[in-house]
């Protein structure tokens, strides 16, 4: 077990390498101005409602609720109906698991990812996507009645992940909308809690 989370842990460090320039390689493909001009690129904007799944009791699972806002862009391959989707991705989490009235650590998530993924555009849409990203997460100790003395301890980290994902669109209205189930596989470099991820994601076509 202790030569797994060590294996875990390193191949965190090395994935978390690239998030730097993963974000970077994204934002210039979804900002870049010949994709812009060319009559090809597609651009959409969406959101997505999911649970993160975590060890906050031990063994036992705690499913934080984790919206997301997302922008999407899709480039030609030169495969047939086969596209390249680069994506950012924005999420604020703060939902809490249950604690003691008097005593709480209190985690809220400010996190951003840059994605790069491949879709095969048929009546359906599947999709494989690798993402980096970085959190910044705010930590607060509270007490509270029925403690008499009222204290908060606060800190401040940052945490880079990555994360893998699969999904299976179904496009509406003819394409104008797509809504896609997802489940994610990720790694934090410093959170051994955090496994898996799964929810809906709706977008819709701007251009």
């Amino acid at each position: 077990m202790q030569m797994m989370r060590r294996l875990v842990s390193s191949a965190a460090r090395r994935s978390c390498r690239y998030a730097v320039f993963l974000m970077s390689f994204v934002l210039s493909l979804l900002i870049s101005k010949e994709l812009l001009a060319s009559d090809n690129f597609q651009f959409a904007l969406g959101g997505s409602i999911g649970l993160q799944v975590r060890k906050d009791y031990g063994e036992g699972e705690f499913k934080r609720i984790y919206p997301e806002l997302v922008a999407l862009g899709y480039v030609p391959l030169p495969v047939s109906r086969f596209w390249l989707r680069p994506a950012l991705r924005l999420a604020y989490v703060s939902e809490q698991p249950e604690m003691p009235k008097g005593l709480r650590l209190e985690e809220r998530d400010l996190v951003a990812a840059a994605e790069l993924g491949v879709v095969y555009d048929w009546y359906v849409i599947p999709s494989v996507a690798f993402a980096g990203g970085i959190t910044r997460r705010r930590i607060e100790l509270k007490t509270q009645e029925p403690i008499e003395q009222k204290e908060s301890i606060n800190s401040t980290e940052i945490l880079y992940f990555t994360h893998a994902q699969v999904g299976l669109g179904v496009p509406l209205g003819k394409g104008f909308a797509v809504v896609e189930p997802f489940y994610r596989y990720e790694i934090y470099a410093k959170d051994s809690r955090i496994s898996s991820h799964y929810g809906l994601e709706i977008s819709f076509q701007v251009f």
